[in-house]
């Protein structure tokens, strides 16, 4: 007497739920979503443009930026941004990163973003629900190998937001590597 429910369900590792039925219930009409997406060589410099362009244009909304790196992105958007905008920031990331981000480190309390701008690491992609609607940013930069995102990441991401009506807007940044793959042509 169990159930799973998931709109990103991948498979099981325990082969004791391995054997459970599974029902995938599919829709005739797929949701769309509007995201705009901006390849950019300087992803730091590209957020910080478009948090202030969002804080310009919708100054009493909340702003939510998930970035898988912490040292490398989060805290250089943090210190890019200009001095009034990083008082409303907080950090919602896994224990080990908390001593770099110590005076911004939050939780979400309550399924609600706990400052104006928030950012968010991987721990915080699944699993928390936000009651609000807000501006999502989604970083992937190929310089910082753990930040690149799998479209089911980006689903799980934006499925954070539970408000009926969505997402306010929502912001992909990314980069690619200028490098050439080292896999021999011939493979």
């Amino acid at each position: 007497k169990r159930c799973l429910v998931s709109a990103t369900i991948g498979s099981y590792s325990n082969p004791l739920i391995s054997d459970e039925p599974i029902i995938n219930v599919c829709f005739n009409t797929i949701e769309s979503r509007n995201i705009e997406l901006i390849h950019t060589n300087n992803t730091i410099e590209t957020a910080r443009k478009k948090i202030e362009e969002i804080t310009e244009e919708h100054p009493d909304d909340k702003i939510l930026i998930a970035f898988n790196a912490v040292k490398g992105g989060i805290i250089p958007i943090i210190k890019s941004i200009n001095e009034d905008l990083r008082q409303d920031c907080a950090v919602l990331c896994g224990i080990k990163s908390k001593p770099y981000v110590e005076e911004y480190y939050t939780e979400i309390i309550e399924q609600q973003l706990p400052k104006r701008i928030n950012f968010m690491t991987c721990t915080y992609f699944v699993g928390i629900d936000i009651r609000h609607r807000f501006h999502l940013i989604s970083i992937a930069d190929a310089n910082i190998i753990h930040s690149l995102l799998s479209v089911d990441k980006f689903q799980q991401i934006s499925g954070r937001c539970r408000d009926a009506e969505g997402l306010l807007s929502e912001t992909i940044i990314y980069s690619t590597s200028t490098q050439r793959n080292s896999i021999p042509e011939n493979i």
